[in-house]
């Protein structure tokens, strides 16, 4: 069989005419071991097997590839280099199913996209009934396709592919991409090649990587970063001698400046069998010329081996190359670069070489690579070899400018709305979807002119070519310079066309004609001959800005030469007056940059060594990355004058061209104001550059940074001075022990006690900062707290109870970097909120934060009363460390663990007895109690169900996990004062209870409460525990918790039971049973039915009517229950008509499903329509207890009712939907007052609309979905309200599904109302079943409704047809569209008003309450329609798993957000947790949807980053879909939206969720991925 199969291989080719004879028979299977892909895998026959050498085509015996039935099946190789494909063979299945192959496509190209690539041919039926081997030929034009990628697809419909063998005949290697010429391999050194002297080994200490580091595999390679570009002569391998030697045999070397190695040019030839066994092996590269690069590759071709090197040596220039070579040339008016020393080879003949791709700078700033000029002869060696040099430098003026921005231009053709103006509009951006590129559709002849619109001397022109795609599309294209519109009568700038090598550039400069211009008015592009796609991202022609046409041109052999001044200053014309005693501000001041490489730092732009030399470790360096930044902060607001850089010198000081300098308050540094001019490229070869800002006024601001602009490259300072007037602090001189006598009998009340954090930084943790250790020597005693490096970190101890405090003492650090308290308060409050504490004394000044005690008196003499003391840093970034803080205050130090009234036989105290008031109840029993985890059944229910046995097999102790830091939690329902708890202890064993905290307050994440108390190790060897709270003073809170805190070592929590002592109160204001003590007036009667009602939203047909229509079903089905749409905070309001005196609401709850959605909400009742102006019923929001029942009474007060008018329900605090099945206001007194007349519907409340509205639709732009009989758009917007259609004022579509018409209001506008003039000579039933949409969505079809019903059968038959949006619910939106829904029918209008408000900033209350979120303008992002969610039931991972609550739960369509019902996952706590699901392909991801845990925690996702990629493994390498998250966005926000780009989208196959530099949980309860494929 593989025999058969050769043979008709061998005589195709034979018979192909199209076939060059010569180079075909050069050609060989390059396919067999290849890397292989197919769309998917079925029965294990993977995609390799296609290039096994294995063209059996029985499948059973496992020769033959397999995917899934699909739409549109694909397998692919990549052939690892671009070869010359002159025919692919497919051998196709034997035993059945070949007719699956019909249709397929072949492609070979160079992308990895291989939709994008040439076909090569298409597999006919014919083909595939001929025989199981169907040879396809690749001509382009007769000659072979060139591409690394060759692709076989079954286009356009659903089915498996399947492929016994893939063969893919090539040539050696396409003579494109081999750019070096010949090349010599020597062991020791062949005669007759010589290099220069003086050479040096540039890898020595350089960072290197590899494929892998044992691993056998296909064509292993290892690569060098020489960091900046160099000349190589020779490289030197020493190879193993141990064993292995022939381990390096067909080793390539390969020079350049691409990371992608294949890209780069090849040094020698690979390493023959012949020198394979020898140690040492010199490697020359161009038999003495060198090649140019920064990086240098080893890489093993065509085998599957591992590869050992022992050393790698690469012999160069030591002098990196832009500055031997950026020097005047002598006797011209050019900056340009040298030319290297002459070589003289082995015969006697002298080579002068050129200089290779060397940039050039210009004095405009602009950057560019030289093509070759006239090729120097090619020199005969004695081996026979021929040597061809490198060619000579073409110059170019210093003083040419970019001629063509903002030029007129012109394409072709336009596609995709990708104008021909783009490509002057100075934005070198080269992502398509940065909307600076132009774009042609793929035709014979493209081309793209620009106009200069006078002839111009042209020497240079730059093309920005596009990256994110498709940048071979530019090879073949032709530059031309002349005066005729007739592109093809002009001159050839340059030349070659552009080659295949050069299309893959981003940046390419195409020179005229080596140091002479060619002249004319008209510069253009065309790729000629091919039918091919145009993209142009930015074109620069570069020529002499001159107005005087008939000027002769510069004799460039006898113009006065340029003369370079290295230390110039070229950033001003003359000397700018500066104030005499400026001093350098920045020094030691926080600093930070856009990334880090190589340890370079941000902090050593400030550390006051100006060493230039990289080496000497006072250098900052950032990645190579799109404009680099480094921004240092200086504390506060200052007048700054000027900036000097030190810049480095050892290498590389050209990187800090186009580098701005800005200044100002924001630490968004493209917010600032800029200082002085961007560094030119002249000055950026200076040692120190000095930036002046407004040549003797200042620029104000905190922030100065460095950034260079539009361009891709490495930021390095050696130094940065900030010269500044030296500031007298303005501040009052703070008050000292000796100014302000203190009480002598003071005590520090810190010791010991309970601190907390806003980060923590390796073991810097709060509690050391009250450990009683006063030494200030940081790293070696640690004994001081310390934060991440962030925004206001603070730092607070809890001193358990309120204290008078008189002053606070800090012990700074004294081994580094006592500054950073400098501006640092000192704050003492009742609660934990910083913002609303009391400042004690005055800011830490500059002087005083160099002092190692520091002692900040609160108020000279009189104390502040508080509990918790914090200090922070206000508006810095910064880390904040504390080595003690004292906080001294009068007191006994003791106090948690007290004796109450009524003693205990089991009771232990430590100091006097705390008493406690008489009365107390336990309120605990019986209530919801949670725990971190369950261990044997022991639920956290035992410890409230008033069985106080402290043996565990009584079977009424819980009992958690062993776990980092367990806890317990009970839930009250509401918020009670609470004296003490007492704690049943586990006796059997255990005793664990050590260190326990116990903690009272609102808050469901228990470690925002106050702590109540601690228990100490001889407590905790009690039976029964008593902590009281505040020594006879009550805490406030709903929720008590017993809790575990860190100790470096997992436990268990056991309580045998814990009780909650407060007073007795009225637990029924939220009951359904009324309490007899309380009872209420005869005669009550329910008066809400049918009156007037409005909410703040209308899902689907629910309208608000439905809560007061006397039917009391709750199922939502039973179309008796209003509903708003999910929002913040939603309302609903009823307007009973008159002032009654309210008794009691009943609500009738929704129980079909999701009843906990009225948690949270406040009944309220008042005379007013603003709905927080009136009274709250009841004393709190409505708990989760009883959002769990059915019906649910609301007492207003026992035996006080509330007066008002308006009744409303809202849930506070959250982002839900309220639903009302019925609503019944019980009152007595007052009178019927009568309904208001109808206006949104039947019985809903009249809302008039507020005055001087006005119609914001005249004359504004509009489209329609199609237009029949002139029917423009634009006439239903013209002020004509002629319903006749032959008056020429009304719309018409075709008749088509749902047409639609849509008008863009130019902004975002409160609609009130639309008003449409309908078609009155016929036809007006034609707008029956129109619905209005109001919204920012250009896919208008994602807008809410103005009202929930269309336009019915009645209205349609009028002339004006009024639509008012719901009452109090204005539509809000730039866009309002009419559509026709659910049917094929024509679309008329004769004029469309849409009725606004003039003013945005005026909403009524009336119509408006408070309670709604502030108008913003909305930032429009577009989604596709077809866009869906792809991430349900797909795999995912997380980084771990607490709880038992997997990855999994987050794609399982269930959006519940409370943890404890199971949907939600949730990690352990640890850095930088992460969750991920596989979408199982790339996909284009729009949109990313996460439904945030609302039960409690929802801040926890602040700082969460969203990415999109193809990499599993380096999440951070993956794209980042919008922003990170801040706790402003995810705070009490259950739906957060992502925008991965707004109007564009991110391309991958895995989408994380990952806190970053954070040590937190990670729970999310639902993710969706809005894609399209």
């Amino acid at each position: 069989m593989r025999t058969q199969f050769a043979v008709s291989l061998f005589l195709v080719q034979l018979l192909c005419i199209n076939c060059q004879m010569e180079e075909s028979s050069k050609a060989t299977n390059i396919a067999i071991g290849k890397p292989t892909e197919q769309s998917s895998t079925d029965w294990h026959a993977e995609s390799r097997k296609a290039v096994d050498g294995d063209s059996d085509g029985e499948f059973c015996h496992g020769s033959c590839t397999l995917t899934k039935i699909e739409f549109d099946p694909w397998w692919k190789t990549n052939l690892l280099k671009s070869r010359s494909v002159y025919s692919i063979s497919l051998k196709n299945r034997e035993d059945c199913c070949s007719m699956r192959l019909a249709g397929a496509e072949i492609r070979v190209g160079n992308n990895e996209m291989f939709h994008e690539n040439q076909l090569c041919g298409t597999v006919t039926s014919e083909m595939v009934n001929h025989g199981s081997v169907i040879d396809i030929q690749c001509n382009d034009d007769g000659a072979p396709i060139e591409g690394q990628f060759v692709s076989v697809q079954v286009k356009s419909k659903r089915g498996a592919l399947s492929l016994c063998e893939v063969e893919v005949y090539a040539g050696e290697v396409d003579r494109e991409f081999d750019v070096t010429g010949p090349h010599v391999t020597v062991g020791p050194p062949i005669q007759g090649c010589a290099v220069p002297g003086g050479l040096v080994n540039l890898a020595k200490g350089m960072e290197s990587e590899q494929s892998s580091r044992t691993r056998t595999e296909l064509e292993p390679w290892w690569k060098v970063d020489l960091e900046d570009e160099h000349e190589v002569y020779k490289v030197t391998i020493t190879n193993r001698q141990d064993c292995c030697a022939n381990g390096i045999l067909n080793a390539e070397i390969r020079v350049g400046n691409s990371e992608n190695i294949l890209e780069n040019s090849v040094c020698g030839s690979m390493i023959p069998e012949d020198v394979v066994q020898q140690e040492s092996i010199d490697v020359v590269c161009a038999c003495g010329l060198p090649l140019v690069g920064r990086y240098v590759s080893v890489q093993l071709i065509g085998q599957r081996e591992a590869l050992t090197l022992c050393e790698v040596e690469v012999y160069g220039n030591p002098q990196q190359l832009i500055q031997r070579t950026m020097q005047p040339i002598p006797n011209t008016g050019v900056i340009g670069p040298l030319l290297p020393s002459p070589v003289t080879l082995p015969s006697g003949e002298i080579v002068q070489p050129g200089i290779g791709p060397n940039p050039v700078i210009l004095p405009s700033g602009r950057t560019v690579y030289p093509q070759p000029g006239p090729q120097p002869a090619p020199v005969t060696l004695p081996s026979g070899q021929t040597a061809v040099p490198q060619p000579y430098y073409c110059p170019v003026p210093y003083d040419v400018e970019n001629v063509a921005a903002n030029m007129p231009a012109r394409q072709s053709s336009t596609t995709a709305g990708a104008v021909p103006e783009r490509a002057v509009d100075g934005d070198t951006n080269s992502d398509f979807a940065g909307n600076s590129c132009t774009q042609t559709k793929r035709e014979q002849n493209s081309y793209w002119v620009v106009d200069l619109l006078e002839p111009k001397d042209v020497y240079l022109v730059t093309i920005t070519n596009r990256k994110d795609c498709c940048d071979f599309r530019i090879k073949g294209a032709e530059i031309h310079v002349g005066n005729s519109y007739d592109i093809s009568d002009n001159d050839l700038c340059g030349n070659f066309a552009i080659s295949g090598t050069t299309a893959y550039q981003e940046t390419i400069d195409v020179y005229c004609g080596c140091g002479l211009p060619v002249r004319g008015r008209y510069v253009s592009v065309q790729i000629p001959n091919k039918k091919q796609t145009l993209t142009l991202c930015e074109v620069e022609v570069w020529a002499h800005n001159v107005l005087d046409l008939t000027a002769a041109p510069i004799d460039w052999g006898t113009a006065e030469p340029f003369t370079f001044a290295p230390d110039a200053d070229y950033t001003t014309a003359e000397p700018c007056p500066m104030p005499p005693d400026l001093i350098s501000i920045a020094t030691e001041m926080p600093a930070t940059q856009s990334s880090l490489q190589n340890g370079g730092v941000p902090e050593r732009a400030v550390d006051d060594n100006r060493n230039t030399d990289f080496s000497g470790k006072s250098c900052t360096k950032t990645k190579k990355e799109y404009q680099p930044w480094w921004r240092v902060d200086l504390a506060e607001s200052r007048d700054v004058y000027m900036i000097t850089i030190t810049n480095r010198q050892d290498c590389c000081p050209f990187k800090l061209k186009n580098a701005e300098v800005r200044i100002g308050d924001s630490e968004n540094i493209a917010e600032n104001t800029v200082c002085g001019q961007r560094v030119s490229g002249r000055v950026s070869l200076q040692e120190t550059i000095e930036v002046v800002c407004k040549c003797g006024e200042p620029i104000r601001g905190r922030y100065v940074s460095i950034q260079l602009q539009n361009k891709t490259q490495t930021l390095t300072l050696c130094e940065v001075d900030v010269w500044s007037l030296d500031d007298v602090e303005v501040t009052t001189t703070a008050d000292t022990l000796e100014s302000c006598p203190v009480p002598s009998d003071l005590l520090n009340v810190a010791e010991d006690r309970f601190a907390t954090q806003s980060s923590t930084k390796g073991n810097g943790d709060a509690n050391r900062a009250v450990d009683k250790n006063s030494n200030s020597w940081n790293l070696p005693s640690g004994s001081c707290s310390q934060t991440n490096k962030e925004h206001e970190a603070w730092w607070q101890v809890d001193l358990g109870k309120s204290r008078d405090i008189y002053y606070v003492t800090i012990t700074n650090r004294a081994d580094c970097c006592s500054y950073r308290l400098k501006n640092a308060e000192v704050v003492i409050g009742h609660t934990r909120s910083l913002d609303e504490a009391t400042l004690c004394g005055t800011r830490i000044t500059g002087a005083a934060a160099n002092e190692k005690k520091i002692d900040v008196i609160c108020s000279c003499g009189k104390p502040i009363t508080g509990r918790f003391v914090g200090v922070y840093l206000p508006n810095t970034t910064q880390s904040l460390t504390l080595c003690e803080v004292e906080v001294w205050a009068h007191g006994p130090l003791e106090f948690t663990t007290l004796e109450p009234t009524t003693q205990s036989a089991m009771l232990r105290t430590t100091v006097d007895p705390c008493p406690v008031p008489d009365g107390l109840v336990n309120i605990a029993e019986g209530k919801n109690a949670f725990q971190s985890s369950e261990e044997r059944n022991a639920n956290a229910l035992r410890a409230v169900d008033g069985d106080k046995n402290s043996d565990f097999a009584g079977r009424s102790c819980t009992l958690t996990s062993k776990e980092e830091e367990p806890w317990w939690k009970l839930d009250l329902g509401r918020s009670r004062d609470i004296y003490h708890v007492t704690i049943t202890n586990r006796l059997d064993c255990c005793r664990g209870l050590r260190n326990a905290e116990i903690r009272v307050g609102s808050h469901d994440d228990y470690k925002m409460n106050g702590l109540c108390g601690r228990i100490t190790a001889d407590d905790s060897a009690l039976e029964t525990i008593d902590v009281i709270c505040d020594c006879g003073q009550p805490i406030s809170g709903r929720f008590i918790s017993v809790s575990l805190p860190s100790s470096g070592r997992d436990k268990s929590l056991n309580l045998c039971e814990v009780e909650v002592f407060a007073f007795y109160q009225d637990e029924s204001l939220f009951t359904t049973v009324l309490p007899e003590r309380c009872p209420l007036p005869d005669g009550l009667e329910d008066i809400a039915k049918d009156k007037p009602v409005r909410q703040s939203s209308t899902k689907g047909p629910n309208k608000p009517t439905r809560a007061v229509d006397g039917i009391k079903n709750s199922d939502l089905g039973g179309k008796s229950c209003s509903q708003t749409e999910k929002e913040s905070e939603p309302w609903w309001q009823l307007d009973l008509g008159n002032s009654y005196d309210v008794y009691k609401v009943v609500i009738t709850n929704r129980f079909d499903c999701c009843s906990y959605r009225i948690k949270n909400a406040e009944v309220r009742v008042g005379e007013s329509p603003t709905i927080l102006d009136n009274e709250m019923c009841g004393e709190e929001r409505i708990t989760g207890d009883i959002a769990e029942q059915k019906t649910i009474n609301v007492m207003c007060g026992c035996r006080e009712p509330i007066r008002g008018r308006y009744v409303s329900i809202q849930i506070a605090d959250k982002n839900q939907m309220l639903a009302l099945c019925e609503v019944q206001v019980f009152v007595s007194g007052g009178e019927q007052f009568p309904v208001l007349a109808d206006w949104g519907g039947q019985g809903e409340m009249t809302c008039p609309f507020p005055e001087g509205l006005i119609n914001s639709a005249q004359g504004m732009s509009a489209i329609q979905s199609s237009e029949n009989r002139g029917g423009k758009a634009k006439r239903a917007v013209d002020g004509t309200h002629n319903s006749d259609y032959a008056g020429k004022s009304c719309t018409q579509t075709n008749k088509e599904e749902e047409p639609y018409w849509v008008v863009d209001l130019g902004k975002t506008r409160t609609v009130y109302e639309v008003i449409i003039t309908n078609r009155m000579d016929c036809c007006s039933f034609r707008l029956k079943g129109a619905e209005i949409r109001v919204g920012n969505r250009e896919d208008f079809r994602e807008n809410k409704l103005c009202r929930y019903t269309t336009i019915t059968g009645q209205e349609a038959s009028l002339e004006t047809v009024k639509v008012t949006c719901e009452c109090g619910n204005p539509g809000r939106g730039r866009y309002v569209s009419i559509q026709i829904v659910g049917k094929k029918q024509i679309l008329s209008l004769c004029e469309v008003e849409v009725w606004t408000l003039p003013d945005e900033l005026e909403m009524p209350t009336t119509l408006m309450p408070t309670t709604l979120p502030p108008t913003t303008t909305e930032k429009v992002c577009y989604v596709p329609a077809r866009a869906e969610n792809v991430a349900l039931h797909k795999p995912t991972s997380t980084s771990s798993v607490k709880q038992r609550a997997k990855s999994d739960r987050v794609v399982d369509g269930n959006k519940n957000s409370d943890f404890n019902d199971g949907s939600c996952s949730l990690t352990k706590k640890e850095e930088d947790p992460w969750w991920m699901v596989d979408l199982g392909s790339s996909h284009n991801v729009w949109k990313v949807v996460i439904t945030n845990r609302m039960d409690c925690c929802s801040f926890k996702l602040d700082g969460a980053e969203i990415r999109v990629g193809d990499d599993p493994d380096a999440l951070q390498d993956n794209a980042l879909c919008d922003t990170r998250l801040t706790k402003s966005g995810v705070n009490k926000i259950e739906t957060i939206e992502l925008f991965c780009k707004c109007d564009s989208y991110l391309t991958g196959r895995y989408v994380s969720v990952q806190l970053r530099q954070i040590v937190r949980n990670l729970s999310l309860c639902e993710v969706e991925i809005f894609a399209t494929q």
